[in-house]
This record gives structure tokens, sequence and C-alpha cells, in this order.
């Protein structure tokens, strides 16, 4: 059931992007929005992750992180320091999700740059076990390097203060993910 959930939820956040061939061209075959546009991302779900775990936005673009399942931070770091906060870097702060809710945390980060922008979550171990993206990728080998990169670190470090963006809500209707509930025995 959940693989069921998770394949459409997939396929409802995939075909979002736009996806024709002119669209592909020239960018490694990563999705390039029109610029001014809203780009989801979910943060959590069933596996801690982001989702999708790159992204190729203009300046003008807003990246609107989707708070999902748990307690989790969108965190600007360094290729080098990959759990590490960047100083004077973009940070969500800690948006928790519990069931039940009605409502999805977001955090609102207008793109200022097209310069590749390393993202983690800095609850627990979620850096380690992979939950890392980037902004504006160099192409799809640095996405790799990051994560492995991240999973090489022994802690995360949490962000001092929230910065480089607006917290906000959206109904759970219109955010870009399904909530799974744990299934009942």
């Amino acid at each position: 059931m959940r693989l069921l959930l998770s394949s459409v939820l997939f396929a409802a956040t995939t075909s979002a992007f736009p996806n024709s061939a002119a669209t592909l061209r020239g960018t490694g075959g990563l999705v390039v929005p029109r610029a001014n546009q809203l780009i989801p991302v979910v943060v959590g779900g069933p596996q801690d992750t982001f989702n999708p775990n790159s992204v190729v936005a203009a300046v003008g673009d807003v990246v609107q992180f989707q708070f999902s399942n748990g307690n989790h931070t969108a965190t600007q770091s360094t290729l080098e320091a990959p759990c590490t906060p960047l100083e004077g870097g973009m940070n969500s702060g800690h948006i928790p999700f519990t069931d039940g809710q009605t409502d999805v945390g977001t955090f609102n980060m207008p793109v200022t740059s097209t310069d590749p922008m390393f993202i983690f979550c800095a609850t627990g171990p979620h850096c380690q076990e992979g939950q890392v993206m980037i902004i504006n990728p160099a192409n799809a080998q640095q996405v790799v390097d990051f994560v492995k990169a991240a999973q090489g670190t022994d802690k995360s470090v949490d962000g001092a203060t929230t910065a480089g963006g607006t917290a906000g809500k959206i109904g759970l209707d219109i955010a870009a993910y399904v909530c799974i509930l744990p299934l009942s025995s």
C-alpha cells in the first residue's frame, strides 16, 4: 500500500514539472522551470528525504520547502562541510509535522543566485542518512558527491538562527504530497 501511495505521489510530483524536450536540452536531464515560479520541495516523508533532491531555479523563483512527517529543517551548507550550516546562509529552523495536522509548515526561499546551493536537514542523523539536496547543481554527479559527502560525516550541526526566507503554512489539501497515515491494526 505504501509503495502504491509513494508511486502515486512521485507521479503527481513529477507531472507537475514541464517535460518538453526543449526544456531538457542542455540541462543534463534536469527540469528547468521558467522564472518567477513557485517550486515545491517536500522535506521529510516516509524515508526522510528532500523530494526532489535537486532543482534548477532561476533568479526570482521561490523554492517552497513543505515539511512532512516528523521534524525537519532546510539548512544551507557547502559541499566541503555538508552537515554544517553555512555562516550567513539560509536556515528554515525546525518545522514539525504531526499526524492529524490539516496544514503544512512551509519555508519560502527566494532564489537570488543561480550558483549551486547545498541544503541539508539538521535533525538528528538525517543528513548522514542522505537527507540533502542541491538547488542549481552543476551536474547530476554533484548531487551524488554531495550525498556521499554527507554520509561520510559524524554529526549534524544545527543552525543558530532562521534566515533567508519566510515561514508559513498551507492547507494539506494543496501540498505537493499526500499525507500517509499509519496503518491501524
